[in-house]
């Protein structure tokens, strides 16, 4: 069964209730939250599914939320419509992509994995982080629509750095300014996923160490540029 089967499936049972893309992905067991947020925005370009803001039945947050409209169907598992909403979604791509847009595929190539996404709870910001919680020093990255909007390194453990930009403290600005940019993304319908990079071989030039995430960081922002970075 094909993951727009399982959504449908789950919606149908559903009925009149909406849920977020935050609920299906465990219910379903997808790898990770952006497969049932890709799942969704197929589901929502077909007749019989109305995507928009409002309240999940299951978690209760006011987020991004789908449900199945009885009375409208159409079937969604026929190759031709399968066809035609990915083509749809490549004229998209083609029409807004630009060579200074980073993709996702730039950082999954040299090692960055899923961990987790931020979510949006009662105008607070909270992410659930499912791997990498104890790893130091590591690097991670936001990603939204398939874009790297952030990319930064730390030598806390992940966990703990990603925590400081849910409860930035007075004085810390980057941690402030990214907690507000989340929100947002989050407040408007755009979803954010959590990629990790453990950096676990240390560097060595003679006696002196050198910092393989700092080093790397540079290089990702100089070449991806990515939007939330601030520029220097």
């Amino acid at each position: 069964m094909s993951d727009l089967d399982k959504v449908t499936a789950l919606l149908k049972r559903l009925v009149p209730a909406a849920i977020c893309d935050d609920c299906i992905a465990p219910r379903l067991k997808f790898s990770h939250r952006q497969q049932a947020n890709q799942t969704t925005t197929k589901l929502e370009r077909l007749n019989g599914f109305d995507r928009r803001k409002g309240y999940c039945k299951w978690c209760g947050g006011t987020k991004k939320v789908i449900k199945y409209v009885a009375g409208k169907t159409q079937v969604i598992n026929t190759t031709a419509t399968i066809k035609k909403a990915k083509q749809v979604q490549r004229s998209a791509s083609r029409t807004t992509q630009t060579a200074s847009q980073p993709a996702l595929s730039d950082i999954i190539d040299i090692g960055f994995r899923p961990i987790g996404h931020w979510y949006e709870e009662r105008g607070k910001l909270k992410f659930n982080q499912r791997k990498m919680q104890e790893n130091s020093p590591a690097m991670y990255s936001f990603v939204a629509g398939e874009r790297v909007m952030y990319v930064g390194e730390t030598s806390q453990t992940l966990a703990k750095r990603l925590y400081f930009y849910a409860n930035p403290g007075l004085t810390q600005s980057t941690n402030i300014r990214l907690n507000a940019i989340l929100l947002r993304s989050l407040l408007e319908g755009s979803p954010v996923e959590i990629f990790g990079y453990y950096c676990v071989v240390p560097t060595k030039v003679g006696i002196f160490d050198l910092d393989m995430a700092a080093g790397l960081e540079d290089a990702i922002i100089q070449k991806l540029q990515p939007h939330w970075n601030k520029r220097k």
